[in-house]
């Protein structure tokens, strides 16, 4: 119990470690070192992922920082490898699987992110953060009824006034 214990605690160090690189991205202007941020990231991320294969998070991680990088075809695949693993806890699926959509949008692939966002409102179709993502792709794709549907549907939902302002934007942008 005590190395389970062990490995647990490095894990957790070694994957909050990993997602303390997103608040220095957003800090950071200069390219250079904003790609060797995203590659201590990648690096520490695959440490987390080594040290136990089963935890979705560093896969989820991977998938980000792959896709702000930009490289398309590790991003996918991390994602794919999450969204593989067994016995994954429903809300941890439905997390993995709006940032799959997320990831798909940033690199462009509308249709895979299209994808990911209908699965994750199949396990809930009340999850506001699957509504608010999937109304501003169709906004990106021009689909401004579907967008409209999707936004006004996260706008009810939604108990956060924040999250409110920020959907109210979105609709307002159709």
């Amino acid at each position: 119990q005590a190395i389970a214990a062990s490995m647990t605690k490095s894990y957790n160090l070694i994957y909050y470690r990993a997602s303390g690189y997103l608040g220095l991205l957003n800090n950071v202007s200069d390219p250079v070192k904003r790609n060797a941020l995203i590659d201590q990231a990648i690096a520490t991320s695959i440490q987390a992922k080594e040290l136990d294969p089963s935890q979705p998070g560093s896969y989820a991680l991977l998938g980000l920082y792959y896709s702000i990088k930009p490289d398309r075809e590790e991003a996918f695949k991390a994602i794919d490898e999450a969204l593989a693993l067994p016995d994954v806890p429903q809300d941890v699926e439905l997390a993995l699987l709006v940032s799959a959509g997320q990831t798909s949008v940033r690199l462009q692939d509308f249709e895979k992110g299209l994808g990911y966002y209908e699965r994750a409102l199949s396990i809930d179709p009340n999850e506001v953060s699957a509504l608010k993502n999937l109304g501003a792709l169709y906004l990106a794709k021009e689909d401004f009824d579907s967008a409209l549907i999707h936004l006004d549907a996260a706008i009810e939902i939604s108990e956060d006034d924040k999250e409110k302002v920020d959907l109210f934007f979105n609709r307002g942008l159709v």
